[in-house]
């Protein structure tokens, strides 16, 4: 059971107690600071198994847990009490959103949406109070969503309640107070206004928050927390290119440097500017051709197989990535295959079934020179990414349907 504190965009871990046999833990810690605290298990990313509460110094909160929910014990603060309330009133709804046990159809949900609106008690603490508006307000939308986002049985085909149409990013972005609900609630906000409104969605929904969403400090923190989860350096570096604009308040600059160190380190411990390896592998003529060829173009790799369900879902999104760079001779995109010798004449049949076009070559698995023994290839797809001087960019490269890749060969070839 690990103990949170509720900061700008985050949960940050204060302590964790390992559960003994009777299941009990316990606490003690300095809040040195009113505001929000998270109890529970599992990762911090999740709501899953989380509890908030408020906490000031000096409080005491007593409690008991279960897998879904808790409840109070004990003395507690006239904060916890409305905390508790509101955990009760919301709780039908984040079981069904939540933990698939509980999974109700939708039609049974949505009447959960059309109830009196929870009105919690004034505690007389100003800014408790105040931003428990707040904290209500994001916690509904959120358990709503997610209902919708979590495959269930029964009817499908439910008209949605009128409170779906009340979420906008607009409206929930407007000032920072969104941050400090620690959950993805705004990319969600987002995919439900794109079903409602019919707009069609982005494969890259920080580019659509940031056009919509105004307010600087949650631009700041968007950028961080899709920086946090970004694990490829090509992607952390154009993100902070295109949104690092954005780090506006003390505490982002401070999260910023921490993660640019982790950048660092990545790029020391990668492959990155080291020469790629030469190989000659046959194309679908029986011609050899070989790395050392491309010198001089930005050489763009994919490592595939006719087998690889993953491999032919990329298929569509490769065929517009040579549409979009059509007739540009400082872009090389090449595909290797890796099926067996034997199943050669099924690659060179799907080849020209699928039209795919541009420089095919199959790398015999029996070579020495096999371009998944070269670079440590053991799951497919893969693409790799080479300068113009044959040097590694990124033996991990974005994938064709990723929105990031694009405008990084873009920015490569010019």
């Amino acid at each position: 059971m690990s103990l949170y504190r509720v900061l700008p965009g985050r949960l940050e871990r204060i302590e964790t107690f390992q559960l003994g046999e009777d299941k009990a833990f316990l606490f003690t810690f300095t809040a040195d600071t009113e505001g929000y605290y998270v109890i529970g298990t599992g990762v911090p990313s999740t709501k899953l198994q989380k509890y908030t509460f408020y906490l000031k110094p000096g409080d005491h909160l007593s409690f008991i847990v279960n897998n879904t929910g808790y409840k109070l014990t004990g003395e507690n603060t006239k904060e916890n009490i409305a905390m508790a309330a509101w955990h009760e009133y919301i709780l039908p709804l984040e079981r069904s959103a939540y933990y698939p046990p509980f999974r109700q159809p939708l039609d049974e949900i949505f009447p959960l949406l059309e109830r009196e609106p929870h009105v919690a008690k004034i505690t007389g603490n100003k800014t408790f109070d105040e931003s428990f508006v707040m904290f209500r307000k994001f916690d509904l939308a959120d358990n709503a969503i997610r209902v919708l986002m979590m495959p269930r049985g029964g009817r499908q085909d439910v008209e949605l309640p009128d409170f779906f149409k009340t979420l906008r990013v607009e409206d929930f972005a407007k000032t920072s107070d969104i941050s400090m609900y620690p959950y993805s609630l705004l990319t969600n906000i987002l995919w439900i206004e794109n079903r409602i409104t019919g707009r069609t969605s982005s494969p890259n929904p920080i580019a659509d928050l940031m056009n919509i969403v105004k307010n600087d400090t949650i631009k700041g923190e968007l950028f961080l927390s899709n920086l946090s989860f970004a694990r490829e350096i090509l992607v952390m570096d154009e993100l902070i290119r295109l949104y690092g604009s954005y780090i506006v308040t003390d505490d982002q600059r401070t999260r910023f440097q921490e993660l640019k160190k982790h950048i660092a380190e990545l790029q020391a411990a990668s492959d990155v500017g080291k020469p790629g390896s030469d190989f000659t592998y046959q194309d679908i003529n029986g011609n050899e051709v070989s790395f050392s060829d491309f010198r001089g173009k930005i050489v763009y790799i994919d490592v595939w197989a006719t087998w690889c369900a993953p491999c032919r879902a990329e298929i569509p999104h490769l065929k517009k990535l040579k549409e979009h760079f059509y007739g540009n001779e400082n872009l090389v995109i090449v595909g290797i295959s890796i099926d067996a010798p034997r199943d050669i004449q099924k690659w060179k049949d799907f080849v020209a079934k699928e039209n795919l076009g541009g420089i095919q070559l199959h790398s015999n698995s029996q070579s020495p020179d096999h371009i998944s023994k070269l670079y440590s290839i053991t799951g497919i797809p893969r693409f790799l990414l080479f300068d113009r001087e044959g040097k590694i960019i990124s033996l991990n490269a974005p994938k064709p349907s990723s929105p990031e890749l694009i405008p990084l060969l873009t920015r490569l070839l010019e």
